[in-house]
C-alpha cells in the first residue's frame, strides 16, 4: 500500500521548523545544564507518584466493594507513594537515582526473561533467533548491573541521550518543514 503525499500547508511547515529549532536549542540546554534535565525528571516522577498515591488512598477509602484487606493495602501503598513523592521533591537526586534503579531492575528482570525465554524456545524457532534472544538478555543484564554499580554515570548517560534525542528530533522537524510534504 502506497501513501499519497501532498503539500503541507504553510503554517504547518513554519510550525515544524520553529519546533525543530526549539528542540535543537533544548538539546544544547539539556547537555549544558544536566541538573535542570535531572530536576525535570525528578519532578515528573514526583507528580506521577503523587497522583498514584492519591488514587490508591482514595480507592482504599472509597471502594466499599473491596475486601477490608485490599482496602488497607491500597491505603498503605498510596501513603508510601505519597511519602516517596515528598522525598523526591525535597531530594530530587534521590528521585533520579530511584528512577535509575527502577530502570536497572526492569532491565535485569527483562534480561533474565529473555534468557529463559530464548532457552525455552528450543527448536521452535531458528537457532539464530534463539541465540539473539539470549544475547539481548545478557546485554540487558550487563546494562542493568552497570546502572546499579554506577548510577550517576547512568544519569549522565540519560541526560546525554536526551540531548541527542532532542537534537535529532529537531533536525527531523526542520527537514520535514523545509520539504513541506505530508502523508
Amino acid at each position: 500500500m502506497r501513501l499519497s503525499v501532498g503539500k503541507a500547508p504553510f503554517w504547518l511547515r513554519g510550525l515544524e521548523i520553529i519546533a525543530g529549532i526549539v528542540s535543537i536549542i533544548v538539546s544544547f540546554y539539556v547537555v549544558a545544564r544536566p541538573t535542570v534535565a535531572l530536576l525535570t525528571i525528578a519532578i515528573f516522577f514526583a507528580v506521577a507518584l503523587l497522583l498514584l498515591g492519591i488514587a490508591r488512598v482514595a480507592r482504599g477509602v472509597g471502594a466499599k466493594s473491596m475486601s477490608s484487606w485490599s482496602r488497607v493495602v491500597s491505603v498503605i501503598v498510596g501513603l508510601i507513594a505519597l511519602a516517596v513523592a515528598l522525598v523526591t521533591v525535597v531530594f530530587p537526586l534521590l528521585g533520579d537515582l530511584t528512577v535509575a534503579f527502577m530502570f536497572a531492575f526492569g532491565l535485569l528482570f527483562t534480561g533474565v526473561g529473555s534468557i529463559t525465554g530464548g532457552q525455552a524456545l528450543g527448536k521452535a524457532v531458528p537457532s539464530w533467533l534463539r541465540y539473539a534472544t539470549i544475547a539481548i538478555g545478557v546485554l540487558g543484564i550487563i546494562v542493568a548491573c552497570s546502572v546499579l554499580i554506577f548510577p550517576v554515570l547512568a544519569l549522565a548517560t540519560l541526560v546525554l541521550l536526551l540531548g541527542v534525542n532532542f537534537f535529532l528530533f529537531g533536525i527531523e522537524l526542520i527537514l520535514l518543514g523545509a520539504i513541506g510534504r505530508t502523508p
